[in-house]
Order: structure tokens, then C-alpha cells, then sequence
């Protein structure tokens, strides 16, 4: 699957389409890495740069910063840090795993986030956190969120949901004509329309997959 991906490049540059209006997406940095030595490999050059290969939250961090959307001093935290932030501002036993609690606390709060900016439903990642709540739950919630806003913070939810928010908004996005997605049955709703909106009305887009290696519904796939 790599080398046809690959080859699609190859020949879609050989009929025209310039490697800036290409956007090549994957669910995973390792998927994404295959693809760019796969397309080297293939090319006996190094990979384009303006050609992007990578997964869909490294493209809404380059929209973000490029565009000077978000605070140039802003920084990226992944799971751990933002477990270690909420388990700080719970108080919580440091030798003891919390994981499950801190992720509940990191889906609440962008489910209220996407809900307050008006997204529509089914976008909303994790919706069904936005039913009967647990008022401690909001409250931490809401705690995190403030961290992050005071010390310039973005996790990985950020990237998704402040793209696709100011995207939709900025007629000046960059689109792109000749769009190929990888492992779309891990990809969220939120990712697709994020994927749609970079899109040119006549864009070629494919999309590939397969269901039977979905793993991912825990998190909107």
C-alpha cells in the first residue's frame, strides 16, 4: 500500500500537479515516515519540501503557527503532560495511575469547548460527554482549560479543534487540488471536515482504508 501511495505522487507530478497543491495525510508519524522514504526511495531525492507528507495533527500545528493563529510561544503537550497537569490540579496521589480519570477530564473539556463555539454535533469528538455531568468533573474541566490558556499551552485535541475553527473562517486558507488520505478508519469526523475545508471544490481526493482495522472509535473514528 506504501509504494502505491508513493506511486501516486510520482504521477500525479508527471501530469501537472505541483507538489505544493499535494496533501498527503496519515493517521500516524510512522505511516507518514514509510510514505516520505518510500516516495525518496522512489525519486532519488530527498522529499520535496514543499510537498507535505504527515499526519493530520502535525498539519493543523503547521496551519496554526504559520498563520499566526495561535501564540508563536505556544507549546505542544502530549498525554502525559496533560495527565500530569490535571492530576497536579486534583490533587491527585502522584504514585498512583489516573489515566482514565485524566482522560475523561481532557474529553470533557473539549466537548464543552466544541459545544460552546457551536460545533456541529457529530464533530463534537466526544459528545456523549455532554450528558449528564458530574459538576467536580466541569470544574476540572474547566481548571484545565485555564491552564493551558496561562501558560500557552496546546494538547493534542487543540490542534484539531482551533484548525478546524479558525479555518472555516479564514477565506484565505491555503486549499489544495490533489488530496490522498491513509488509514481513514482511524481518522474522527472532526479530522474529515478539517481535511474538507484545505480542499479546492474540484479537488482529487482519496480517501483509503480498512474497517476491519478500526481501533480507533474511542475517539470519534
Amino acid at each position: 500500500k506504501t509504494y502505491i501511495l508513493a506511486e501516486r505522487v510520482i504521477r500525479a507530478r508527471r501530469h501537472g500537479v505541483e507538489y505544493a497543491d499535494m496533501l498527503c495525510l496519515t493517521f500516524t508519524n510512522r505511516a507518514s515516515r514509510a510514505m516520505r522514504d518510500r516516495i525518496s526511495e522512489r525519486t532519488n531525492n530527498p522529499v520535496p519540501p514543499d510537498l507535505f507528507v504527515g499526519n493530520v495533527h502535525r498539519f493543523c500545528s503547521n496551519y496554526l503557527f504559520d498563520q499566526k493563529k495561535v501564540p508563536q510561544n505556544s507549546a505542544v503537550i502530549d498525554d502525559l503532560d496533560a495527565e500530569s497537569i490535571i492530576a497536579f490540579l486534583a490533587h491527585l496521589d502522584p504514585n498512583e495511575d489516573h489515566s482514565r480519570y485524566t482522560n475523561d477530564i481532557v474529553n470533557l473539556q473539549h466537548a464543552l469547548s466544541q459545544q460552546q463555539a457551536g460545533m456541529e454535533r457529530q464533530l463534537i469528538v466526544h459528545a456523549d460527554m455532554l450528558g449528564e455531568q458530574d459538576a467536580r468533573r466541569v470544574e476540572m474541566a474547566r481548571l484545565y482549560a485555564e491552564y493551558k490558556e496561562t501558560d500557552t499551552l496546546l494538547d493534542f485535541e487543540d490542534l484539531l479543534e482551533k484548525a478546524y475553527l479558525y479555518a472555516r473562517q479564514d477565506p484565505e486558507r491555503r486549499r489544495y487540488r490533489w488530496i490522498q488520505v491513509d488509514e481513514v478508519q482511524d481518522l474522527s469526523f472532526l479530522q474529515l471536515a478539517i481535511i474538507d475545508l484545505f480542499a479546492t471544490e474540484d479537488a482529487t481526493i482519496v480517501y483509503l482504508g480498512d474497517e476491519q482495522q478500526a481501533i480507533f472509535s474511542f475517539v470519534g473514528a
